[in-house]
């Protein structure tokens, strides 16, 4: 799918519309601003999906919601369960597990800071909204780029539900249903859950290893919606999830020395290496060679000896009282409390054990929100609140390099492999085969110091608890019957404090060989920040009762402290917060007696320090740092079409214009480099066909497609880990029965078997790129039985 070839399909789709009869584009209601309003209605760029849009389109996790929405990408530097995403180019480039993402992940209004408290949330949605741009005047920080909010289903009041069973390729078995009744005239409530099972689709050629990419997860929900007067109404919604799966692994690339960079020659190979030299035997097992990617290996494929599972457990339970004080005033009140472990571990897509990673973390998370919103017959309006958190999370990580590596060369892989290379770059005695190697390498202008911290687990535990208070109002003012001024600011308090922070360095057989970084001597240890962000806009209905608005945004993401500090105390220094001044202009048109609707929108940001990982290329010393500044500027488009009856078209079209106005990233000027994950153009397309049968039922014909320009993984924009411009189709067919009480579907995904990156990283100094792809083409049917 290319530019010319979308954009002739949205003509021809818009020209059809103007010559068929046609039914209206339904109305769709969101809660963007914190009360239901019609989204043409208001001036915020959103894109919402319904529960028959989700349906049709499969989306299955977070990282296909992206497909739907322009200027919108997602990445999984840890997996489908740790999506990072960027909307507009505004996403986080530090993937430590205590950070928060710069667009920010809500559940029935309830934000959910961590990833270990994100998942499990794809099942039973009334629809899911994604704003563009900053939200942070009534949804606060950490809303910088926009935010995500998925919507579930509550109790309708009626008896009744569904129950969906599936089947896929690579063995997928898919469960899900829900069922609601009444339990009195006052209390209603709705259950609902899901399960599913797969295989893994990256077939492990490791003897004995198993296949990576799996899928091992249920969750649960329960609503109850109880209305003791007709002026107040209680929500309750507890929820719990649980994913064990083989983990999402890694291609890995290799450069021409192979991945290893050669180590594995030099110290481990009995033939030409430093064994050879020294008549040591090799330890039994131990590779040695540097890894190449075996002749005809694709890339659903790896060949890795130790795939672990990862495991993400989570609940929550919140509490959301509405109660109509009056007609002109209601009090909202919304209390949660989540808890969440996560622990990934990750390889390097090969059977050397070059490098490593568990991340980890144990996360409590508290918020309260309280507002008081107003419903004036006069031309003023607003909303007032606070809003308060608390999140405290462990938060183990470790990094370990080269375990089966003999530095030493002594046919043992322990604890000295990362001792002696260590004693030579600081000048100490090392081990009698340690100082033998030493002096072999320095007959040849190298020296053992070289290889300091290969051979190691580096690791490291600490608490963190951040704190958030936030007071906001969001007013509007009728300026005449058709202009609004609406205009809003919030305060926010943020606390940050590390904890019993630890780090070291360990041998392959778990010895501690010095430590590191201990609790007394951080820099700091509390980040105490107060920021504001707010908005003002005016948006105008013309004659037509179309809207157009211009609106002014102040977004900011929280300072924060490193999690990947291991080496030296002031890695663990704290990074200023970003900021960001967005203007928008914009305008949401319905034409032809509402057969078309066509929303769009330009803007300008100035993002100012962006916070990356910053590897010193003279200490190798890795610190969070914030870049001067950037611009972004871009268009959007959603088109909605109802082109007959029975044929709807559904499209979206994004241009980004990113660009580094100035900032210096591990040693190297960046400056009119590319931010992350953001293509120049971007589009998707959509079309739904409802085929009446008469006694036989009716059929959905569903096709959409996606297609992205290329865009970077690195903001060095680094070649060897950048995505070239791709495009996936899917497809999904549906058979209603007359009474609807049966659904047979079958769908696929990825028709075409195309071959992309989600995330990449460019570790050419081990030796190579290490790379996930995106799924390829999966294929499955279900039965739905709706009672």
């Amino acid at each position: 799918m290319n530019k010319q070839f979308y954009l002739s399909a949205v003509a021809a789709a818009v020209s059809l519309a103007t010559t068929v009869q046609a039914a209206e584009i339904e109305t769709i209601e969101v809660t963007a601003t914190k009360r239901v309003e019609n989204a043409q209605s208001i001036p915020v760029s959103v894109s919402a999906l319904s529960a028959d849009e989700l349906k049709n389109l499969k989306i299955r996790d977070t990282t296909e919601i992206s497909a739907q929405v322009p200027n919108m990408q997602i990445s999984t530097p840890g997996g489908d369960s740790y999506p990072v995403i960027s909307i507009r180019g505004i996403s986080m480039d530090d993937y430590s597990i205590n950070q928060s993402s710069s667009v920010a992940i809500y559940v029935d209004e309830v934000y959910k800071g961590n990833p270990s408290l994100q998942s499990g949330q794809m099942f039973d949605l009334q629809r899911i909204e994604v704003l563009r741009g900053p939200q942070g005047t009534l949804f606060g920080k950490n809303s910088t780029g926009g935010l995500v909010n998925f919507i579930t289903k509550g109790p309708s009041w009626d008896t009744g539900g569904y129950l969906t069973a599936g089947i896929g390729n690579n063995n997928r078995k898919e469960v899900k249903g829900a069922y609601e009744t009444e339990l009195s005239d006052k209390l209603a409530v709705r259950v609902a859950g899901t399960f599913t099972e797969m295989d893994g689709w990256k077939k492990n050629s490791f003897p004995g290893a198993a296949d990576s990419n799996a899928i091992d997860e249920w969750a649960a929900r329960a609503t109850f919606n109880y209305l003791p007067t007709d002026d107040v109404d209680i929500t309750l919604k507890v929820a719990a999830s649980k994913a064990n799966p083989y983990n999402y692994a890694y291609t890995n690339i290799p450069g021409e020395a192979g991945y290893g960079a050669g180590y594995y020659e030099l110290f481990n190979n009995a033939e030409v290496g430093l064994p050879a030299l020294f008549g040591v035997t090799p330890p039994e097992g131990a590779p040695q060679n540097s890894y190449f990617v075996p002749e005809g290996q694709d890339f659903d494929e790896i060949q890795e000896d130790h795939v672990l599972k990862r495991e993400i457990e989570n609940s929550s339970a919140s509490l959301n009282i509405v109660w109509d004080v009056s007609d002109e005033y209601s009090l909202t009140s919304i209390t949660s409390f989540d808890s969440g472990d996560i622990t990934i571990p990750e390889g390097d897509g090969s059977p050397n054990q070059v490098n490593s990673v568990v991340v980890s973390g144990d996360t409590t998370q508290f918020t309260q929100d309280l507002r008081l919103t107003s419903n004036l017959d006069g031309p003023f309006n607003y909303i007032v609140g606070a809003f308060v958190s608390k999140e405290e999370i462990d938060a183990p990580t470790s990094l370990s390099l080269f375990q089966d590596l003999d530095l030493n060369v002594d046919g043992n892989l322990d604890y000295l492999d990362c001792y002696d290379p260590l004693a030579a770059a600081f000048g100490l005695e090392m081990s009698p085969n340690g100082q033998q190697v030493e002096e072999a390498l320095l007959t040849e202008g190298a020296s053992l110091g070289l290889f300091a911290s290969l051979g190691c687990s580096l690791q490291n535990d600490y608490t963190q608890e951040k704190t958030s208070l936030g007071l906001y109002f969001d007013g509007s003012y009728d300026l005449t019957k058709d202009t609004k001024l609406r205009f809003g600011a919030r305060s926010t308090n943020d606390v940050i404090e590390l904890s019993n922070f630890n780090a070291g360095y360990y041998g392959s057989d778990g010895t501690l060989v010095v430590p590191t970084i201990a609790q007394e001597l951080l820099p700091e240890d509390e980040i105490d920040e107060n920021e504001w962000s707010g908005k003002v806009s005016v948006d105008h209905i013309l004659s037509t009762g179309d809207l157009v608005y211009v609106s002014y945004n102040r977004g900011y993401r929280s300072g924060a402290f490193n999690g990947q500090s291991f080496n030296d105390p002031s890695e663990a220094a704290p990074v200023d917060p970003e900021i960001l001044d967005a203007f928008e202009l914009g305008f949401k048109a319905d034409f032809l007696s509402r057969q078309l609707r066509i929303n769009g929108a330009a803007f300008y940001y100035d993002y100012e320090g962006q916070q990356f990982i910053n590897v010193d290329p003279n200490t190798a010393a890795q610190t969070l740092q914030n870049i001067d500044s950037s611009t972004i500027k871009g268009l959007e488009f959603d088109i909605t079409a109802a082109l007959t009856d029975d044929l709807m078209l559904r499209a979206g079209f994004g241009y980004l214009d990113t660009e580094v106005d100035g900032g210096v990233i591990s040693g190297v000027d960046v400056s009119g480099n590319q931010l992350t994950q953001s293509p120049e153009y971007n589009a998707n397309i959509g079309l739904d066909y409802n085929q009446t049968l008469g006694d036989s039922g009716s059929i959905n014909w569903h096709v959409d497609g996606t297609w992205s320009d290329k865009y970077y993984f690195d903001i060095h924009n680094t070649e060897a880990i950048a995505q070239d411009a791709y495009a996936v189709v899917n497809a999904r067919v549906t058979w209603t029965s007359p009474d609807e009480g049966y659904e047979i579907a079958i769908w696929g995904k990825n028709l075409t078997d195309e071959e992309y990156l989600t995330k990449a990283f460019d570790l050419s100094g081990f030796g190579g790129v290490m790379a996930h792809y995106g799924q390829p083409v999966s294929y499955g049917a279900e039965l739905t039985v709706n009672f």
